[in-house]
C-alpha cells in the first residue's frame, strides 16, 4: 500500500506538485489540506488492515457510516469555522442528506447480504 503510494513521488513534476501545492494557500488551508491527505492515507491503511482481520463484506457494509461521520463533521466545521467551510444548513437540506445516507447505507447492506 505504502510502496504503491510512493510511486507517485518518482516523476519530478508530480513530486514538485505534491510537495508545493499548499504553499499558495493560507496557513489554515494548509493545515486542512495536509490533514485531509494524512487522514486519507491513514483511512486507506486502516481499511486494508480491517479487511485483513475480518470479512470484506462487513468492512464494505461499514462504509455507510463514513457518510454519517462526514455529515456530522461538515456541520460542526461549518458552524465553528464558517470562514473555512461554508455550508448552508437548513432543516430541509438536513432531511435530504439524512435520507440520502439512509438510502446509501441500505444499498450497501443489501449488496453485502446478497454477496455473503
Amino acid at each position: 500500500f505504502i510502496l504503491v503510494s510512493l510511486i507517485y513521488l518518482i516523476p519530478p513534476k508530480t513530486r514538485y506538485a505534491i510537495f508545493n501545492s499548499p504553499k499558495s494557500t493560507t496557513t489554515g488551508n494548509k493545515f486542512l489540506y495536509l490533514g485531509a491527505r494524512v487522514s486519507g492515507g491513514i483511512a486507506g491503511f486502516l481499511q486494508n488492515f480491517a479487511i485483513s482481520l475480518g470479512s470484506v463484506t462487513i468492512v464494505n457494509a461499514m462504509q455507510g457510516t463514513q457518510y454519517a461521520i462526514l455529515l456530522i463533521g461538515t456541520v460542526i466545521l461549518s458552524k465553528k469555522f464558517p470562514q473555512i467551510l461554508k455550508e448552508k444548513i437548513t432543516t430541509e437540506i438536513m432531511i435530504q442528506k439524512i435520507a440520502a445516507i439512509i438510502l446509501i447505507s441500505t444499498g450497501l447492506v443489501l449488496l453485502t447480504i446478497s454477496h455473503a
